[in-house]
């Protein structure tokens, strides 16, 4: 019983140092990876990001790690600013998220509902096509979503409606001019 649950701990801790991502990263893979159109639109810096290019289940992936920014609504979205070689930030990507999913961050697994703003995560960014998904922390299949549109346009404050007027304004105008001709007023009489 000690031996199999010995063995089932290293095979698990393996299984997370396979999934964690790349021990050497290799950012030459980047440069030569054909990103679709529509990738590149979403994720304009995509190249500038990448850490490495990994195959998982068949298809590319471009690995990006990015500072969390805040978790979007039902925590489906996380928001990230990824990590420039340099160590500035990028403008945010939103990647989705699987809310009832757990992702690794810093060989811990969380919740999306539990993470924290300023924890760094890593994500996978299809090279194909702009689906992306925050590193899950088990060992199940790569379930890319579609990313949002760019965070600028949706970031778009909406008009406000025109529900108030200049009246309570010249009203206000009004009132001045009155309380300043009493005051003249007052002056005068005082002068005679």
């Amino acid at each position: 019983m000690r031996n199999r649950t010995v063995k089932l701990l290293s095979a698990g801790a393996l299984a997370l140092a396979a999934m964690s991502g790349p021990v050497q990263a290799d950012p030459a893979k980047c440069q030569t990876a054909v990103f679709d159109a529509a990738v590149q639109a979403r994720f304009p810096r995509i190249r500038e990001v990448c850490l490495d290019v990994v195959t998982k289940d068949a298809q590319d992936y471009a690995v990006v790690k990015g500072q969390l920014v805040r978790i979007g609504f039902n925590n489906e979205l996380a928001h990230l600013k990824p990590i420039l070689p340099d160590g500035t930030k990028a403008d945010t990507m939103s990647i989705p998220m699987h809310p009832d999913r757990k992702v690794l961050v810093d060989g811990n697994q969380v919740l999306p509902k539990d993470l924290t703003v300023g924890q760094t995560l890593t994500f996978y960014v299809k090279v194909s096509e702009p689906v992306a998904m925050v590193l899950p922390a088990d060992n199940a299949p790569l379930e890319p979503l579609p990313v949002p549109e760019a965070e600028t346009e949706m970031a778009a404050a909406p008009s406000m409606p025109k529900t108030a007027s200049q009246l309570p304004l010249i009203g206000l105008a009004g009132l001045a001019l009155l309380a300043l001709g009493g005051a003249l007023r007052r002056v005068r009489k005082s002068e005679r």
